[in-house]
């Protein structure tokens, strides 16, 4: 893990304005920094891949229609939008009416911590689950 499922995304290189866990959502949280989600409203850029302490730089696959692995918070099944956990420390959820989904899971899930592969959506906002 940690390595793109494929080459159809693009790597780009930011400051970890707190610790950050692989393979984890991460946001713009100040210029040229990313900070784990931690809530549905929070405005994904892509994937951590690696586990990198604060003040560290991290490599991002950002989203732009490639394949990452992100690890679950809870059950996920292959098909299901993807939203930020609230309070999930970068992790995903089954996205939920009114939310924003950052992506399309690939893979099914049945707990939190496991990982799932993920079709990244185009930008930083995906559309509103209805």
């Amino acid at each position: 893990m940690g390595t793109p499922a494929n080459n159809y995304g693009s790597l780009h290189t930011f400051k970890a304005a707190a610790a950050i866990v692989a393979n984890r959502a991460v946001y713009l949280s100040a210029a040229g920094e990313v900070t784990a989600t931690a809530a549905t409203s929070d405005k994904v850029i892509g994937i951590a891949t690696k586990t990198v302490a604060s003040g560290e730089y991290v490599e991002v696959f950002c989203l732009n229609g490639g394949k990452h692995n992100v690890v679950t918070s809870a059950a996920v099944t292959a098909g299901d939008q993807v939203m930020p956990t609230a309070s999930g420390a970068g992790k995903c959820s089954l996205a939920t009416t009114g939310t924003t989904a950052f992506g399309i899971a690939l893979s099914t899930t049945a707990a939190d911590g496991e990982s799932c592969e993920v079709l990244l959506r185009f930008g930083v906002n995906g559309p509103t689950v209805a």
